[in-house]
């Protein structure tokens, strides 16, 4: 699971924009610290792109794509926190980037944050509709919130886009279980509800007729 989530992450990366960089002030600092990001996540020393990636923010705080990368290594390391400041960083400079969303909602996910999580993954589905790892992870939230229904309704369309995932049929099969158990749940205080009301019916009954 943690290699596939990396894969994941690698395959989302984005490309940073120079912007001439070449003609603005640090530059040769801003590409030299680019390319030691590049090289630590290449190696996998996410703690060492997340320093780079920082150094370069501070040089280029308007660039979206940075905050993004960053995000995504700190992400990595298990810095959700920080990670989701850098991704709402992202977000304010560029709303309409994809993966910022998405590991967005799955670091809220993560934290057990379900509410938080939920508008994300909903707008990157949106955003990108043949990708199945958005209602993947939608699910999962959806299952923390309690929401049975909607977390299976989620993980079938992660299904339908990635049949092979068998971690989303697992996770179908424990939302399909929460299902039946709540409408079970259901049933049974109907069920105890009527017969209160029964026994109070013939209650009144008796001490009207008896």
């Amino acid at each position: 699971m943690v290699e596939r989530c990396l894969r994941l992450l690698f395959a989302s990366l984005l490309a940073v924009p120079n912007f001439g960089i070449c003609q603005q002030e640090g530059a040769a600092e801003y590409a030299s610290l680019l390319n030691a990001a590049k090289q630590a996540q290449t190696r996998s020393d996410y703690k060492a792109a997340v320093s780079a990636y920082k150094a370069a923010a501070k040089l280029r705080p308007n660039v979206a794509e940075l905050w993004a990368n960053l995000g995504l290594m700190e992400s990595a390391t298990g810095g959700y926190e920080n990670a989701a400041e850098s991704f709402r960083r992202a977000l304010a400079l560029n709303p309409t980037l994809l993966m910022p969303n998405l590991f967005l909602g799955i670091d809220y996910t993560r934290m057990n944050r379900p509410g938080e999580a939920i508008s994300f993954l909903v707008k990157a589905e949106r955003m990108n509709s043949r990708d199945p790892q958005p209602p993947l992870y939608l699910g999962r939230a959806y299952l923390l919130a309690k929401d049975f229904r909607e977390a299976k309704r989620a993980f079938l369309r992660s299904i339908a886009l990635d049949d092979g995932n068998s971690s989303a049929w697992f996770d179908l099969g424990v939302a399909a279980l929460d299902v039946v158990e709540a409408d079970g749940w259901r049933l049974s205080k109907e069920g105890a509800t009527q017969s209160g009301r029964k026994h109070l019916w013939r209650s009144r009954c008796v001490r009207s007729y008896g």
